[in-house]
């Protein structure tokens, strides 16, 4: 799998990589250690693209967290099996900038280069607020989804940055302590994505009632599920009996 975070400063691409690299245990690439040396100075050019073309030429799976449009975009969209494109408003973008700036002051965030302790300045903040937003950036956003309809997610909230963290590590089965009205049956919680709309997937919740031991027939009400929803395997049980909609 190989999965591209993209979009703007302050939206969690950073925090959503290393948690995609944590769950799908594969390499993540963290633009910001390509680009900065320590004390905030700027790698050279061609160096940059140097790491960048030797980290993709040697992995068949990754997370690569940044746009850097100079570093291989095109290559990297196209090989992307995923992209992620994260569209947060420019106030909530500052709201979390700051959180960060206030966690990691006077220290250097995991996915910085070392050296590069955490700063928030007046050119960072007029960034996030209107540097980032022009019409090229946008228009670039605009075409790469038109150009990727079937492989690119768009979250421009928590929610919807939830949904596509579950779509893509495939998160599904966790138990909510409740028993089945028989013997051997346990109820487990099953979140997916029904499909998206704009690119945006859909997160939603759904109660399923399991029993784990031989039965005389399995009924997999799939029916009861989004069409565009894929049941995965559970491999705690043997057999999945029913599926009970409704929201936790």
């Amino acid at each position: 799998m190989k999965i591209a975070v993209i979009g703007y400063s302050g939206a969690g691409k950073s925090t959503l990589a290393e948690k995609l690299g944590e769950a799908l245990r594969v390499d993540v690439l963290h633009f910001d250690t390509v680009q900065f040396l320590p004390g905030w100075a700027v790698r050279d050019d061609a160096e940059k693209r140097k790491i960048t073309e030797a980290f993709l030429d040697s992995h068949d799976s990754w997370v690569i967290d940044g746009n850097y449009t100079k570093l291989f975009y095109e290559r990297r969209m196209a090989e992307a099996d995923r992209i992620v494109l994260l569209l947060f408003n420019r106030w909530s973008c500052l709201s979390r900038a700051v959180r960060r700036y206030r966690a990691y002051r006077h220290t250097t965030r995991p996915d910085m280069a070392d050296g590069c302790e955490e700063k928030l300045d007046a050119e960072f903040l007029r960034w996030i607020l209107f540097g980032q937003r022009k019409r090229k950036t946008r228009e670039r956003f605009r075409r790469l989804r038109e150009q990727y309809p079937d492989k690119v997610l768009v979250a421009k909230n928590q929610k919807q940055l939830d949904a596509c963290f579950a779509a893509l590590t495939r998160q599904a089965w966790s138990p909510t302590g409740e028993l089945g009205d028989r013997p051997g049956d346990q109820v487990l919680r099953l979140d997916g994505v029904a499909g998206s709309r704009d690119g945006i997937p859909e997160l939603f919740h759904v109660r399923v009632g399991v029993f784990h031991a031989a039965s005389d027939r399995v009924a997999d009400r799939v029916a009861d599920l989004p069409h565009a929803f894929s049941l995965p395997q559970c491999d705690r049980f043997q057999r999945v009996l029913c599926l009970l909609p409704g929201a936790f």
